[in-house]
């Protein structure tokens, strides 16, 4: 342990995680430290709900099930006249709706006389209400909703008055199916004159339609005409034929063109792939190629002037000029073929032209008369529609055609359906516990006191020294020292910690003198002095206590009960009126355990104690005791232990958890730096014992299970007789 004199925290290994489980218990822990507030509102909830419960009025409800249809009942397979289809959803919850309309609820009044139904009025006597106001409360007291994925809907009427309840509910049924059928005849018997009217209408336009027709057909000269599609073939092949000669046309001008730029040069001519396979040129051809053979021969055999030699040639020259000859014709008879081409060319458009102009007269009737068909056709068959629906209208008008089917009546309800008395309690219960919660978490937000050792740690700078629990000890009548009681007394092991952790705090010769004070009165400063010093006394140190508080005094009273009157101490041996050895004062059954009291009442503590600030008192007590307690002043209260501080090795703050406000106590930490007070640590006081399993840091339960057993503590300490009896008070002295 370092001797700065601050307690090493080790941190966690998982900061964010431990934080997490931190906070989580602390709400936790909160809520069951306060669970009196919770269980208040819980009570109040439930209070207020219990008398809601006893005024609230018992209300009944009738429900009445209908099924909608989906299409309404006939006997034979037709169409309605009047187009009410049933089939969405949309309609289906217009029809729901329409079974709670205002109308409908006006007639339900009038044939009850519910205007003369006390049940209903909810009075008696007196001038019935104004119609509409009848028909809103009617209003109010029905609900019709569609059950979802059905066709059902419940009409649901509620009233204080169970069977008034189940009347309504089967009088809204009754009336709404019985005008229902009454609205649908009347719309039959419109809609059956207005197709007698419409029938007329369409039989005379039907004879106009067809005396057109008949008179088309005198002036077209035909009793019927053909549709345009009829001269299609012909008009095609006449399409075909034109573009045939056109083509053929333009090959043989081609050719002619290309043999007239080749009559000068025969051989290029005779070169032509057209000219070679011409047939005018197939037998002089033949003959040439005849006589350059047989030339060709006699050149092998006879001289040039041998006469077969010059016969040869000279019927070569004769087949070769032929040929020439020939080839020089071709471009007069490509010239005419050319001619030729294109008079059958104009021929073949003058064809396809006249064959357009017929199409078209034809057409034109077509039309014309295939509209005149198409209307009387139409006339006809909207003429023949209209009797069958005519035919159906009259069938119809004594059919009874509902939209709705009664599944269920309503019956008389035996229980109220409301105040439903369960669900008000749980919510009660619920709200409360809600309320309650935030109630708790609000004062808790409010409270500025300190209320755990991690705040004590974050907000004071300071290491927690030990959490001194509320110690039931002290308020059984036992006595207030509880640090002496046996090693299974839950006080007794919350000061040996204490004596350990300030013992840790460094060397023991550097800490034998102790101060214990606390930034305002009531923070338990006597009560933890006197019980640490009692603690060092039970390990066997010779252990001095001095109350320094010359103002207020306490530890007399809280060591002898406050019988005898103020005893010499410390105002007397500053004063010089006493030695310290006649103002010291043994405790019995506490042989090491010596105490000095505050002394006679001082006029002027301040000044009494500025002059050396104890300091005598504590050098020669030093030399005659282990370790020196000294219990002072609340430092804000008042400026005495400010002059003491500095010549007291350790200085300890006691703060009272949930009581003591930060701001006190960080001003009492900074005066005492300012004084040169060595400070050792925080001691926080009276800290509630929470519910709930818990260790040091988040619930000071941790002293009353496993290790301590307070229970046996409690019966053997009323089975002592020789104690001393101080007075029995509270751990806040």
């Amino acid at each position: 342990m370092a001797a700065s004199g601050h307690l090493e925290v080790p941190e966690p290994s998982d900061a964010t995680a431990a934080e997490s489980r931190s906070d989580v218990r602390r709400f936790v822990q909160l809520a069951l430290d306060r669970v009196w507030i919770i269980a208040l509102c819980v009570v109040f909830t439930c209070l207020v709900a219990t008398i809601y419960l006893r005024r609230a009025p018992r209300i009944y409800q009738a429900t009445a099930v209908v099924q909608i249809e989906s299409a309404p009942h006939t006997v034979i397979d037709i169409e309605e006249v009047m187009a009410d289809e049933l089939a969405t959803e949309a309609s289906v919850n217009t029809m729901v709706q329409k079974l709670r309309s205002r109308p409908l609820l006006a007639w339900v009044i009038e044939v009850n006389r519910l205007d003369q139904n006390p049940a209903f009025l909810g009075r008696t006597g007196g001038p019935p209400p104004d119609k509409a106001i009848l028909v809103s409360r009617l209003e109010g007291m029905v609900t019709t909703t569609l059950r979802r994925m059905t066709r059902l809907a419940d009409v649901t009427v509620s009233s204080a008055d169970p069977k008034l309840a189940a009347q309504i509910a089967n009088s809204i049924v009754a009336e709404f199916t019985g005008q229902d059928s009454v609205t649908r005849s009347s719309h039959t018997r419109n809609a059956s004159g207005f197709l007698q009217e419409e029938a007329a209408r369409l039989k005379a336009k039907l004879e106009q339609s067809e005396e057109a027709l008949q008179k088309y057909r005198e002036e077209a000269g035909t009793v019927g005409l053909q549709s345009p599609t009829y001269f299609l073939p012909s008009l095609q092949a006449a399409n075909v034929r034109r573009g045939q000669a056109h083509a053929e046309a333009v090959r043989l001008e081609a050719r002619y063109a290309q043999i007239c730029s080749l009559t000068n040069q025969v051989e290029s001519l005779l070169a032509l792939p057209q000219v070679a396979t011409e047939p005018a040129l197939t037998q002089s051809r033949l003959r040439f190629a005849e006589a350059q053979r047989e030339f060709a021969d006699l050149q092998l055999r006879y001289k040039p002037k041998h006469p077969k030699y010059q016969q040869t040639a000279a019927r070569l020259d004769e087949a070769r000029q032929t040929l020439v000859r020939e080839a020089l014709q071709l471009p007069e008879s490509y010239r005419l073929a050319y001619e030729t081409a294109l008079t059958t060319l104009t021929n073949t458009a003058a064809a396809v032209k006249e064959a357009e102009a017929e199409a078209l007269r034809f057409s034109a009737q077509a039309i014309r008369f295939n509209m005149l068909a198409r209307e009387v056709e139409s006339d006809r068959a909207l003429f023949a529609s209209v009797l069958k629906r005519l035919a159906e209208t009259s069938l119809t008008t004594a059919i009874r055609s509902e939209k709705i089917r009664v599944i269920q009546p309503a019956i008389v309800p035996r229980a109220p359906s409301s105040p439903r008395v369960y669900l008000i309690l749980l919510v009660a219960v619920g709200t409360g516990l809600i309320g309650g919660l935030m109630l708790v978490f609000g004062l808790h937000s409010l409270d500025r006191s300190i209320q755990s050792v991690e705040q004590a740690e974050q907000d004071l700078g300071l290491p927690v020294l030990n959490v001194i629990p509320r110690i039931k000890e002290t308020e059984e009548g036992s006595p207030l020292l509880v640090g002496a009681e046996s090693t299974r007394s839950s006080g007794a092991e919350a000061f040996r910690t204490l004596r350990a952790a300030l013992g840790m705090l460094g060397r023991a010769e550097d800490r034998r003198t102790f101060l214990f004070t606390s930034a305002t009165p009531q923070e338990g400063k006597t009560f933890t002095s006197a019980n640490y010093a009692a603690s060092l006394a039970q390990q066997g140190l010779k252990t001095l206590l001095i109350d320094a508080d010359l103002r207020r005094p306490s530890v007399q009273t809280f060591l002898t009960g406050g019988d005898e009157e103020h005893l010499a101490g410390v105002t007397d041996y500053l004063t010089g009126r006493k030695a310290l050895d006649e103002i010291l004062r043994l405790l019995p059954d506490y042989p090491n355990l010596t105490w000095i009291a505050a002394g006679t009442t001082a006029p002027n503590p301040a000044e009494l104690l500025a002059q050396d600030g104890l300091r005598g008192l504590l050098a020669e007590a030093l030399k005659r005791f282990d370790r020196v307690v000294v219990d002072t002043a609340p430092v804000t209260a008042v400026s005495d232990t400010l002059t003491i501080a500095r010549n007291v090795q350790t200085t300890v703050l006691v703060v009272r958890s949930h009581y003591t406000p930060r701001q006190p106590i960080q001003r009492t930490l900074h005066l005492l730096k300012q004084a040169g007070a060595k400070l050792g640590g925080v001691v926080l006081n009276l800290q509630p014992q929470h519910w709930g399993p818990g260790y040091y840091y988040s619930d000071v339960r941790y002293y009353h299970t496993g290790y301590s057993h307070d229970s046996q503590d409690r019966r053997k300490a009323k089975s002592r007789k020789s104690r001393p009896s101080p007075r029995p008070g509270s751990s806040a002295v």
